[in-house]
């Protein structure tokens, strides 16, 4: 019997919600922390390599795909991801981040929210002597 579309995405869901149940009552392994820095480097080496060339990831504007990287790029500087190692995604982070529209959301109540929680991550894992740069090494 095929499965309807609402089946699977509840199926999905549901799949979901226990993953993210079973990060909160264990934790997330060192092993899995290793496995998503290789998969950023690996993604923002490809970036790179594209910002060398081009002044966005796709066509001569902005589009909504740079505005999608802008809040991936955003989380990673706020834990502390050491951005800087990737020379032409830092400069088109810091560029997007001028943009007025990016800089009006900076200013919401929900992005300094979110901005203090990353900051109080940050400290946490400072007291803890992790730093996410250090699987980078």
């Amino acid at each position: 019997m095929k499965k309807s579309k609402t089946e699977i995405k509840n199926a999905s869901r549901t799949n979901d919600i226990a993953w993210w149940r079973l990060k909160l009552n264990e934790g997330i392994t060192e092993e899995e922390i290793k496995q998503a820095c290789s998969r950023y480097h690996q993604a923002l080496t490809k970036l790179n390599n594209i910002l060398n060339s081009n002044d966005w990831l796709v066509g001569q504007q902005i589009s909504i795909v740079d505005i999608s990287w802008y809040t991936v790029l955003q989380r990673l500087v706020a834990i502390g991801f050491p951005l800087a190692e990737y020379k032409e995604v830092n400069h088109y982070y810091k560029k997007l981040s001028t943009r007025p529209a990016f800089l009006l959301d900076s200013k919401h109540r929900e992005s300094k929210l979110i901005a203090r929680v990353f900051s109080i991550f940050r400290f946490i894992n400072k007291l803890k002597r992790n730093r996410i740069s250090d699987y980078f090494k």
